[in-house]
């Protein structure tokens, strides 16, 4: 049986109660995180990436648990922070959300393919 992956919300693009509206508004069933309320887990499998809001850049595939990682760094608009091995991109652009797109925020990792991803997620997130 396939995992049903979470989710986090793009902040810069919507906040937590907009984007579960859009969910609702869709019939799709979730569960807001449980430590972290931009992180949302669907309670039954869909595409969720071809929908939209995905397209759009509203959010990207995330355990909360990476997430909570993050918010121990506590990083701050303005500050500089090293990401390593940081492909695909989540927590670099869960950081980058935190520090409001403001600061020096350096992503790296070994593989090549794996920064080209990286790449496409930060662009279609708009970070």
């Amino acid at each position: 049986m396939k995992a049903i992956p979470d989710f986090e919300i793009n902040p810069l693009k919507v906040t937590p109660d907009e984007f579960g509206r859009l969910l609702s508004g869709v019939n799709l069933r979730y569960t807001q995180g449980k430590y972290i309320p931009e992180f949302f887990k669907l309670h039954n499998l869909t595409n969720i990436t071809a929908w939209e809001y995905f397209v759009e850049g509203y959010f990207y595939i995330q355990d909360e648990s990476a997430g909570l990682a993050c918010r121990l760094l506590d990083p701050k608009p303005g500050m500089k922070v090293l990401d390593m091995c940081a492909a695909p991109g989540g927590k670099t652009m869960f950081i980058a959300s935190l520090m409001k797109d403001e600061g020096e925020l350096i992503s790296i990792d070994r593989y090549e393919s794996r920064i080209d991803i990286m790449k496409r997620n930060i662009t279609r997130m708009n970070f």
